[in-house]
């Protein structure tokens, strides 16, 4: 499933009714649009089937668990599921590994927020910017993995999210 950039900003619009909108000044409104695009932003070049302006849209959607109420167990636990697409209560370890992606791009992403009134020292997101951000963020993924896989001690390849909490 792909999410493309223009159903995304359009989304976003959709979410502030028009009176709350209307209120907002020029640079806030301006902030608000271009802290989500700095989210979406991350998310992209993620895949090689991706074209320019799309991102994997469930990828996309388990990074973005981080702005869900309730505590960190809950929100993990909500991507952790989304996952699971086939609801067997585990993923693989390719699935996790896809999971920590997620979790690592969104926090990547919420590292880029600038406050309102200081925009003039945001760094737009490059393409160069994003390979290097890409390339430290699966390092990050594949270190942690690895880290969960030595303590789990697991011989099957089903990591239940039981399992996974326990050792975080």
């Amino acid at each position: 499933m792909v999410l493309r950039k223009e159903d995304f900003r359009r989304t976003i619009r959709s979410f502030i009714p028009e009176y709350v909108y209307a209120q907002l000044s020029n640079e806030e409104k301006e902030c608000f649009g271009e802290s989500f695009f700095d989210f979406f932003s991350c998310f992209e070049e993620s895949k090689s089937f991706l074209e320019e302006g799309e991102v994997d849209l469930k990828e996309f959607a388990v990074g973005f668990c981080f702005f869900c109420a309730g505590n960190k167990s809950a929100k993990l636990a909500t991507g952790f599921e989304m996952l699971d697409t086939k609801q067997r209560g585990y993923l693989t370890e390719e699935m996790l590994l896809r999971y920590l992606q997620s979790y690592l791009t969104m926090l990547i992403g919420m590292s880029l927020l600038v406050p309102i009134g200081k925009q003039q020292r945001r760094r737009p997101l490059t393409s160069e910017r994003r390979k290097a951000m890409r390339l430290a963020l699966e390092n990050g993924a594949k270190w942690t993995l690895g880290h969960f896989l030595k303590a789990s001690r697991q011989t099957k390849n089903e990591y239940t999210f039981e399992s996974f909490a326990s050792w975080y």
